[in-house]
């Protein structure tokens, strides 16, 4: 078993800013990065689930700049980014092809992360399969995670 980091909130769920929500503030994207950073820093999470759950809406170079930070610090530290197939299937906001571009760039490993909330996700994982394969063209996806 092991465990997966997922920064829905900034500070705290109750009071907190829901990093899913359309942002143009950098501090926010800034402290995004920085938090998640921090968590893996922990030792306790193996990779990090939907990495482009941040909203941010602003300036392209401001993304570029802070996610570009994100994807060196997981290279660095052999973790893999999430290509995650509830985002991909439902049509949210990522995964993201800009976030893509920028972990295709740093040269990143990615994990196919089914993110199910309910059975009936899991039989949609074969679609899904595929369409975050093609999403992630350039990028080497890895099949398995191995406990560290």
């Amino acid at each position: 078993d092991y465990m997966i980091l997922g920064q829905h909130f900034l500070k705290q769920e109750c009071d907190g800013v829901y990093t899913g929500a359309p942002t143009t503030d950098e501090t926010t994207l800034q402290n995004y990065v920085d938090t998640v950073i921090a968590g893996l820093e922990s030792g306790r999470y193996l990779y990090l689930a939907h990495p482009d759950l941040i909203n941010y809406v602003g300036d392209a170079a401001i993304y570029e700049r802070h996610m570009t930070r994100l994807c060196q610090y997981l290279k660095e530290h052999d973790r893999p980014i999430e290509l995650n197939m509830l985002g991909a299937v439902d049509g949210r906001h990522y995964p993201s092809k800009r976030f893509l571009d920028i972990a295709s760039k740093v040269q990143n490993k990615a994990i196919i992360g089914i993110d199910a909330h309910s059975p009936e996700q899991i039989k949609r994982s074969n679609v899904g399969e595929q369409m975050l394969r093609r999403m992630a063209q350039g990028i080497t996806i890895i099949e398995q995670m191995e406990e560290v």
